[in-house]
Formats: C-alpha cells, structure tokens, sequence
C-alpha cells in the first residue's frame, strides 16, 4: 500500500506490466496460509534457517511493517473463516460475539454483525484486517490466548503493535447492539467574504466545540487543506466529512450542533451542512465509505501524526499552540487531517493501548510530498522538513509527558522517540514481555516493540526503508 518503504523499486507508476524491475524491499518468498499448520511450517522454518520474517494481511501498512528485502512472508489474508456466536460467554463477558480468521476485513465482518441485529466496533476503512487471540508464537506453537491463558501475552497483543508478537490466526470479536445513526456532512471556506482570519476563527470554534462534541458521543473525520480544487481556488477550506453521532436522532443531532452553527453565522461565514439518518450504524458506514481502491500515484509522501489530548486541548493556550501549527501547516502548503476522537473505556479494560489514545481528543496527521523519481537526499529533505516544521512542533505543544503521542499505525518510522510516542508508560512492560515470548527477536517491525535493537543497513542515508539487510545493532 505504501511503497516507501519498499524503497521505491518497482512503481506502478513508472513500469508498464511487462517492465522489469527490482524487488526492492519486497519479501522474496511468501506463503500463502490457508491453515494454521502451515503458518506453523513457515514460522519454524524462519527460526531455524535464521530467516528474515514479515507478516501481511491486506497490506493496508504506512509503516513498512509487512515488507522487508530478503524475508519469508507469511500471507494470511485467505484465513477468511467467521463464524457467529449467538450467545457467548466469557468471564467478562456474555453475548453475541464472532469469531473471524485473521484475512477477514472489516466489512465481512460488520455484515454479518448487522444481519444478526448487532454492531461491531471497528476501523474506518473497510479493508483493515483484525487482529487476533488464537497466535502461532515464535516457538510455533498454535496457542489461544485470553484473561486466563498467556494473560501477559494477551494483554500485550491488545495495543502494544503489529507484527510483533506472532502471526495472529483468528480473533473472538464482541459485538454490540444495532444503533441509528446520524451523519452530517459539514464545510466552510475563504471567500471574497471570508477573510483567512475569519476562515481560522471559524476553524477555531470547530475546536473549542471538540469537547461538547466528544462528550455527546460524537466523533468527526476534518479536512483543513490550501488551495483546494473544489472551492474554485479559494486559500482555505475545511471539511468535516462527516460528523458522525452513533444512536442519536436527527433532532438532538440539531441541538448538540446548533451552538457551534450558530457560531459560524455570529462570524459571517456561510457553510453547508448535509444530514442524514440511518436506521443502523452499519448501513450508515457502507454508505459513507464504500469499498475503497487505493491507487499508488505520485506524489509520494513521507506522514506523521500526533494524537492531542484533552487537557491540552481544552486549555485555551493549548488550543491557541495547537492551532498556530495548523496554519503553519496549511501555510507551508500541505493538507491538515485527522478526527475528533475521545475512545473510551467504560468497563476498564486493562490492555496495551497507548495511554495517549485514551487521552486524546483530537487526533491529526499531514505528510510532506516527494515525486516518485526522488533522490535519497530529495526524500532525506523532506523527512528533515516533516521533522522540522511539523512533528517537533506538534511534539513540543503535546508532549508525551502531558499523554501526547502518536497513533502506532500512522506515525513516521523515524520518529526518534517513537518508544514514548507509540506505546507511553506501557513500553517497559512490553519490552519484557516481548523477551519472554521472543527471545531472538523473530518478529521484527518498524517501530515495533524490541526493535531498536535491531537496524535495515540500506544505502540511502537520511531516509529508513525496509531495501536493506537486517542486522543487530
């Protein structure tokens, strides 16, 4: 999906079908599972040839975790089983819940979900894969893991990163009652009669209502980008696209939003705002984001992200630093991205979720832009100026210290404390877990857990791809 990291070898873009190329960054073999023997076979074969090891499902990756140059791939995106669970019971739990194979994707499951009257929590984009409790450890054995078996284990798989600990099998999913939902698709931009100053008051109001907005159960995926085509040129403009209130009518959808509306047209800004109702989340979902295709195409990038946490967020000061690095953003050229979030955890689960995700209120990401015939020193300046005007600055009004950090599937993969960043005071007890399950670091992934004692030597300085030996530090 992001062929970065590959190192840029063999673009679709650049090569027509029956082009040659080099592999690049790509594993050399792959085994395509269809079984847990045979995840097994390939696990053990990797540790006793001490073979580089990678692990894809969908290869929906921004972070190079699923490639590496010399490596055995294990494919698990045909391990596509489900099977739903009409009442389950658990020691936490008793419901409806599903058991899916780790290549099951988010949509196959959520309709089975919504053709049984339930819900399921999960991404976004509905070719994210899930993870796993049933685990092929680097010891290949086949073990389930839950609260009572390998809690340790358990834990640590829920939140504390990819590709790190095993190669998952299946997964038990808890699903929910079927909920309405409401969708408002919400934008507004510069004009001849809205200043820029007046644009970013607007974009400031958004702010100061992330808080009512969280705490009504809302959550929204924002857009704030330069020179957008669809708004015939205008400097600025800001989406919301859209804003989503799970198990809420239309009328109090109008009544939570009508201060921040009313706040718009206090400041003369006109926007547009687009409601629907849907009878149940997932129809709602399916509609909003269809299948997705994702295209390779130029410009490439380099991303980074910061989740931003409400203490900060809510501080006036705070806000004001955070949106200063907005407009700088915007200033520099490049689009602004992310989502009103506030995860919660109502029955207090203990696991390896990054103590910043569950602080967050915001949630951002942007990326500095390269062609796909960059030189290394062309794609080094764009990583310095990602680091340099964006990250630092977003990392000095968040810092992890005050629950800033960065959401592990998004971050860059040179973010130096990405330790702190990724995984915040759990890292320590992650670390010893990894040890304990994977002494000899089988399971290596960019940024993941252990990794720093690990390093790709590749010949492009300035800028990590997976295009190189692995090798101990």
């Amino acid at each position: 999906m992001w062929p970065v990291w590959q190192g840029m070898t063999c673009l679709p873009t650049e090569k027509g079908a029956s082009s040659t190329c080099s592999l690049g960054g790509y594993p050399v073999y792959a085994v395509n599972a269809t079984s847990v023997a045979q995840i097994q076979a390939a696990v053990n074969f990797a540790r006793n040839k001490a073979l580089r090891l990678v692990v894809k499902n969908t290869g929906h990756d921004y972070m190079g975790k699923s490639v590496g140059a010399g490596a055995l791939s294990i494919w698990t995106h045909h391990l596509t089983q489900i099977e739903y669970i009409p009442e389950y019971t658990s020691s936490d739990f008793r419901g409806k819940a599903a058991v899916a194979g780790a290549g099951v994707r988010t949509f196959d499951i959520a309709k089975i979900a919504h053709e049984n009257g339930a819900s399921l929590v999960g991404g976004q984009c509905a070719t994210v894969g899930f993870a796993a409790v049933q685990i092929v450890t680097p010891d290949g054995v086949h073990r389930t893991v839950n609260a009572e078996s390998h809690p340790d284990l358990f834990w640590a798989i829920r939140g504390g990163g990819a590709s790190t600990w095993g190669v998952v099998t299946s997964v038990t999913v808890r699903l929910h009652p079927r909920h309405p939902l409401t969708s408002c698709w919400i934008s507004f931009h510069t004009s001849a009669e809205v200043s820029k100053e007046t644009f970013w008051k607007g974009v400031r109001a958004y702010a100061e209502n992330f808080e009512h907005f969280a705490d009504a159960g809302f959550y929204g995926f924002t857009n704030i980008r330069r020179n957008h085509a669809g708004y015939n040129g205008s400097d600025f403009s800001l989406g919301i696209e859209p804003m989503l209130a799970p198990n809420m009518s239309m009328e109090s959808f109008d009544e939570v939003t009508r201060p921040f509306f009313d706040q718009l047209a206090a400041l003369g800004i006109p926007f547009q705002a687009e409601r629907r109702y849907f009878d149940s989340f997932h129809e709602g979902w399916a509609e909003i984001w269809p299948s997705e295709i994702l295209v390779v195409a130029e410009p490439l990038d380099t991303p980074g992200s910061r989740l931003f946490p409400r203490e900060v967020w809510t501080d006036p000061e705070g806000l004001t630093a955070i949106l200063d690095t907005f407009r700088n953003i915007s200033e520099l050229g490049y689009d602004v991205t992310g989502f009103l979030i506030a995860p919660q955890n109502p029955f207090n689960v203990d696991n390896a979720v990054s103590p910043a995700l569950r602080h967050a209120l915001g949630y951002f990401s942007t990326s500095v832009e390269f062609p796909g015939n960059a030189t290394s020193e062309h794609k080094a300046a764009a990583q310095e100026e990602l680091m340099r005007n964006i990250l630092d600055p977003w990392r000095e009004v968040a810092p992890s210290s005050k629950f800033g950090g960065s959401y592990l599937n998004e971050a860059n993969p040179m973010e130096p404390f990405w330790q702190d960043d990724l995984y915040g005071g759990n890292y320590p007890r992650l670390l010893e877990i990894k040890r304990k399950y994977d002494p000899n670091s089988l399971f290596y992934a960019v940024t993941g857990v252990g990794s720093e004692e690990w390093e790709v030597r590749s010949t492009e300085q300035g800028f990590r791809t997976q295009n190189g030996r692995l090798c101990r530090v």
